[in-house]
């Protein structure tokens, strides 16, 4: 379970259409054999199941160390906000990989070539993200934000 765990952590795929590197070779490829590069078109907000989560503060209140329970495995899961993005761990990695927001707030994926994982933050009445939670196994995880 633990290996699963990590690996999900761990060995993300990329996603979100490339680096900017490999757009800005793609351009010049284009423009030398004079063909036109149309950007891909922005997601509609106002659209239901639109994912749209660029507010650096909205992301900010996900970050943290949350102590979990369900599994020997860990004893933490680490939350980190690093180039506009979030990313996850377990206190037992060295790495943290992407989480991926989906249409559903609060809701963030993990991909990898061993599966994918969803995690659900929780919020308190005011508001405020305290906990999260995640199955793995048929296991329900759950993780208290450390104050």
């Amino acid at each position: 379970m633990r290996q699963l765990f990590c690996a999900i952590f761990v060995v993300a795929l990329l996603t979100g259409g490339g680096s900017a590197l490999a757009q800005k070779k793609s351009k010049k490829a284009a423009a030398k054999n004079n063909e036109s590069v149309t950007e891909a078109p922005k997601p509609d907000v106002s659209k239901p199941g639109a994912v749209a989560v660029d507010s650096t503060a909205l992301l900010q209140e996900y970050v943290g160390a949350y102590n979990v329970t369900g599994t020997s495995d860990f004893s933490q899961a680490i939350i980190t906000f690093e180039n506009g993005k979030l990313y996850g761990r377990a206190d037992v990695q060295p790495e943290a990989a992407p989480l991926t927001p989906t249409a559903t707030p609060d809701v963030f994926s993990i991909y990898s070539p061993q599966g994918s994982l969803d995690i659900t933050f929780l919020r308190d009445e005011n508001k405020k993200v305290t906990a999260l939670k995640f199955f793995l196994n048929g296991t329900e995880i759950r993780g208290q934000k450390a104050k």
